[in-house]
């Protein structure tokens, strides 16, 4: 019995050291988790088909585009300037490895680091498209969800539910590291 109780004790004592060791690295972390959001957004994983998230998305209020209307803004000379917004939701690695030429970075997990950037930008813009990897990927839905909540007019947000997989499976362009780097590449295959 004692055995139990020394194994306890010394379980106690490491959760007591190595808990606010955990949160104040955390906190000195640039790239840190904000402990009060929700990261997830009651996504249902099982939900996998495009079909399945237009309806997700339907039921929110957010408005869809498909690859041929977002060609269509891309290609269109005011796009440059500034009349259109894209939006890459994903992770600052994936967008550094490749986004959408001139698309802006709003990871929804790190908000708070591009809204200051971003929000102006989307409020401005006659149409604004936010996209992630595509498929069953919801960082999207969830950076729509932000820029809603910061009072882009919902009449000019789009989800490209295609994403940059799809972007890609069409031949088209990305820009690799910054935005406007002028790094221009072939999706990798």
């Amino acid at each position: 019995m004692n055995e139990v109780k020394r194994t306890l004790l010394e379980f106690a004592v490491v959760a007591a050291v190595a808990v606010p060791l955990a949160l104040a690295a955390n906190a000195l972390n640039p790239e840190g988790l904000s402990l009060g959001r929700d990261y997830f957004g009651g996504r249902d994983v099982s939900e996998r088909t495009k079909e399945e998230v237009r309806a997700r998305l339907a039921k929110k209020g957010i408005q869809i585009l498909e690859h041929a209307a977002v060609l269509g803004l891309y290609n269109d000379p005011i796009y440059q300037d500034g009349a259109y917004t894209f939006i890459d939701s994903r992770s600052e690695a994936e967008y550094q490895r490749g986004h959408i030429p001139g698309a802006y970075l709003c990871d929804h997990y790190r908000v708070e680091r591009y809204a200051n950037e971003v929000v102006p930008v989307c409020q401005s813009s006659l149409q604004v498209v936010v996209y992630c990897e595509g498929g069953d990927c919801n960082d999207s839905e969830l950076t729509a969800e932000d820029l809603f909540h910061f009072r882009v007019p919902p009449e000019n947000l789009f989800v490209y539910i295609g994403g940059l997989e799809e972007w890609c499976s069409q031949g088209m362009p990305i820009e690799r590291g910054a935005r406007d780097s002028g790094d221009i590449a072939e999706c990798p295959k």
